[in-house]
């Protein structure tokens, strides 16, 4: 007669949690509706648990995919904010939070990836300026522009030399100035 792990009295279950990692009990609850409502939800985690649950193969398709493609795109990857401690998907990261020294797979220690943020929260903290244009999303080939006017970031095809969203240069009847090219 085999036992499964249902079959387990409630304290060895405990046990067995009490020694587990947080991404490892989060796996062992989505494993079935039972286990789900049984295991309490868990609410203390760090940036080193969502370091380690990026790294799943639902989160992490690159992995996955030919040498060439192995860069990041939208709604297929994704990556842990530090500062929100979020894991969001590659749209909501610049190009160079998911590369380099802060990527996925550096080599060396996760000491980088840990001080990896997403978009909103470069934003809210003052790390990304107003008129601050930058690629984001990965291979998608996005390109945004955190509004001088508005302070919003929004997608912007080109270069924006004013550093303004394409809402606020129609807004200001600058369309016209913004596509001047300089010499």
């Amino acid at each position: 007669m085999t036992i499964g792990i249902l079959d387990l009295p409630n304290e060895i279950l405990r046990n067995i949690l009490d020694i587990l990692s947080y991404p490892s009990i989060l796996a062992i609850k989505w494993t079935c509706r039972t286990l789900y409502s049984q295991i309490e939800p868990l609410t203390v985690y760090g940036m080193a648990d969502l370091l380690e649950i990026e790294l799943w193969p639902v989160f992490n398709a690159a992995e996955y995919r030919p040498e060439g493609l192995k860069r990041a795109f939208p709604q297929y990857d994704f990556f842990a904010c530090h500062i929100c401690l979020k894991i969001k998907g590659a749209e909501c990261f610049s190009n160079a939070m998911m590369k380099g020294k802060r990527g996925k797979f550096a080599s060396g220690s996760s000491i980088n990836r840990v001080t990896r943020f997403c978009i909103s929260c470069g934003i809210d903290t003052g790390r990304y300026q107003p008129g601050l244009q930058f690629d984001y999303g990965g291979g998608g080939r996005l390109h945004g522009v955190l509004c001088r006017k508005c302070g919003k970031f929004k997608y912007f095809s080109g270069t924006s030399r004013l550093g303004f969203c394409r809402d606020c240069l129609s807004r200001e009847n600058l369309l016209e100035r913004e596509s001047v090219t300089y010499l």
